[in-house]
């Protein structure tokens, strides 16, 4: 895969899952949503994620709230699809039904609980990678894995076929600009600590909110931001 044939940039939300009551998703709200992101501008969309709870969702909805997303974007935007699992084998089967309803990659962390070794975390991806036909963003979420990518981890992951951006989520800002200054020149980089430092460039998507799109937004630097607006 050309890496640079995948130019993810610009605002993104990593989206909500809207439910009706406990039991039922709101799928009418969900597609207003997703219009009202893209009349508002945005670049990109992050659904089935940590903000989109894809934890209380079964298989069914998650593929339901994929579908939704996707039929009201339309290519018009890129939509990014979590497909984070308790194993392998599941996430490629979420992977398959996103790809083919038009998705424009794939988000993982590794699988919870399993608190992998590196070597592990490492095969996990190149077994993943290999399995989906599609771009992968690496989600590095320790709070909910109880692993935390080292920049030295991000490196060997940045180098599998496949693998083409990372949505950095440590709550150690120094790692995080590590990582970020180690990897910058293989995958795209998501995360929540940039406007911190002023970082931005072709490769480089924040989640810092609105102010950084004013000033730091060019033509292929992003913001990704959670639900809070």
């Amino acid at each position: 895969m050309d890496r640079n044939s995948v130019d993810w940039r610009g605002y993104w939300a990593a989206s909500p899952t809207p439910y009706i009551n406990e039991d039922q998703l709101d799928l009418e709200s969900l597609e207003a949503l997703t219009q009202w992101y893209m009349g508002q501008g945005l670049h990109g969309l992050l659904v089935n994620g940590t903000s989109g709870e894809w934890f209380s969702q079964t298989q069914d909805e998650r593929k339901q709230v994929a579908q939704t997303v996707l039929a009201q974007t339309q290519g018009e935007i890129p939509v990014v699809v979590g497909i984070t699992a308790l194993s392998p084998r599941e996430s490629l089967l979420v992977a398959e039904h996103a790809m083919t309803h038009g998705a424009s990659g794939v988000a993982l962390t590794v699988p919870p609980y399993s608190k992998a070794l590196d070597h592990e975390v490492v095969a996990f991806y190149e077994y993943i990678a290999q399995g989906v036909n599609a771009p992968v963003m690496i989600y590095n979420w320790p709070h909910g894995t109880s692993i935390d990518i080292s920049s030295e981890l991000a490196s060997r992951l940045a180098d599998i076929d496949g693998v083409v951006a990372l949505k950095e989520s440590t709550p150690n800002a120094d790692q995080f600009f590590a990582t970020a200054e180690r990897v910058i020149d293989r995958v795209r980089v998501f995360g929540n600590f940039m406007s911190v430092r002023g970082l931005g460039n072709s490769r480089t998507c924040n989640r810092s909110g609105a102010r950084f799109w004013k000033f730091h937004v060019g033509p292929r630097t992003g913001v990704l931001t959670g639900t809070r607006w």
